[in-house]
Order: structure tokens, then sequence, then C-alpha cells
């Protein structure tokens, strides 16, 4: 007797174990659904660290995917195509940049000098360009070889948003070149970090980013902002005396 009511007490644990052990494991089983921002953030980031890797056209859409635990589809529901995500990863942060930029000296904010806008655009874009410098180094080096038509267009992203950069309207800055200024400016920036092997010799230590992010903005406000001359034409530089010296000099070189 007493054996059957054990063998009955197990029966019945043993139906209780049964029953309840597919809800736990259907529950431990479900994730939590991400949010659309959640996932996007995610398809970025991989985006960023494959193309960095790999390069854009070594890099493919079903390992973004993969890397960012989403179906490929997913991906081009936010991002339409390969291009597109390279885009939002690699081009939008320039364009931001650029209206924030705008945005610091449309809104005459008062609680900021010249000095600190300046500054604040310098170290912005330095810091874009020194996190994909291996793919801008990547994408100039193709367009090098394979003329205009190499993608993707990063390049001409990038151009599009130091270019955004004539909305500034501040006319106290007399005597300024402007659209040369921005083209100097931002070559400047790219230059020291782009070619930053070039620059200092084997066996000198780099002065830090912040000693050269101060000095390019020093640059900027005492060689661009503080100028008594009027800026020069286009095709003006010639009818400078410095360029009839120079131009005179060359003609004498090639006389001898």
């Amino acid at each position: 007797m007493s054996d059957l009511l054990a063998q009955e007490a197990g029966g019945r644990n043993n139906r209780v174990v049964t029953s309840t052990g597919p809800t736990r494991s259907a529950s431990a089983g479900r994730r939590p659904r991400r949010s659309t921002e959640e996932v996007r953030a995610r398809l970025l980031e991989a985006a960023r660290e494959l193309f960095q890797a790999h390069g854009y056209e070594a890099t493919y859409t079903k390992e973004i995917a993969a890397k960012a635990g989403v179906a490929e589809k997913v991906l081009y529901g936010n991002f339409t195509s390969k291009a597109g995500i390279f885009d939002a990863a690699f081009t939008e942060p320039f364009a931001q940049l650029a209206d924030r930029y705008i945005s610091a000296w449309q809104g005459d904010d008062m609680g900021t000098t010249t000095e600190e806008r300046i500054g604040g655009f310098v170290a912005g874009l330095f810091e874009l360009a020194h996190r994909n410098r291996a793919i801008l180094r990547s994408v100039v080096a193709r367009q090098a070889t394979n003329g205009r038509d190499a993608d993707p267009d990063i390049i001409h992203h990038v151009a599009r948003a130091i270019h955004s950069l004539e909305r500034i309207d501040q006319p106290q800055l007399a005597g300024v070149d402007r659209d040369a200024a921005r083209i100097a400016v931002a070559g400047m920036v790219f230059g020291v970090v782009l070619l930053d092997d070039m620059l200092t010799p084997p066996g000198r230590r780099r002065p830090s980013r912040q000693r050269l992010q101060t000095e390019m903005t020093n640059l900027i406000l005492h060689g661009v902002l503080h100028r008594d001359q009027p800026a020069p034409s286009e095709g003006a530089i010639g009818d400078h005396p410095q360029a009839g010296i120079a131009a005179q000099e060359l003609q004498d070189m090639h006389s001898r």
C-alpha cells in the first residue's frame, strides 16, 4: 500500500514538472524586442567596424546584419542599400558637425567666444577624421587609382559638408576669402590627421592631439581673422608683388 502511494505521489510530481517545463523553456527563450533606435545603432556600429576592417567593396550587407544580430532585410528596411548604411555610418557625422557649427554662429551664442566656436569645430573635425582615418585613406587611394568613378561617394559628401559652411554669415570677417579659407582650414585638419606618418620623422615625438588642435585654432584665429588687407579676387594672385618676383625668378631659371 505504501509503495502504491509513493508511486502515485511520484507520478503527480512528475506531471507537475512535465506541465511546467515547457512554460519555463518558452519564457527563457523569449528575447525582449529591440527598439528601432537600438537596431539602427547596432547596425551602424557593426557597419563601421566591418568597413574599417575590410574596406567598402569587401564588406557585405549579410555580414553587417549578422554582426548586428538582425536579419539582412532589417538592414535594407533601415538603410535601403550598402551605400546607404555606409553614408549613414561615415558621412552623416560630418554633415551633423557642420550643422552644429553653423548653428553656433547663426544663434550668436553669447555663452561662447569666437575662439571656443572655432576650437570646437577643429576638435570635432579632427576627431571625425581620426576616427575614420583608415576608411578615408582607403577611399582616397582608390579614387587616385580608379578615378572619379570610384565608390563610395564619401569624398563628395564630406566636400558638401565643408561647403555648407558658407551659410555662416559673419560680415565682420573683413578681408577673408571665405571659399579659400574653408578649404584651407579643412585641408589643414585633414592633412594633419591623414598624413600623420609623413609629418613627424622617425625617432621624434609627435605633438599631442591637444597641442595640434590648439595650434590649428590659433593659426585660424590669428592668421585668418586678424588681417588688414582685403581678400584677393579670383585670378588676382598674379598681381601680388611677391608673385611677380617669383615669376621673374622662374623665368631667369629657365633662361640659364
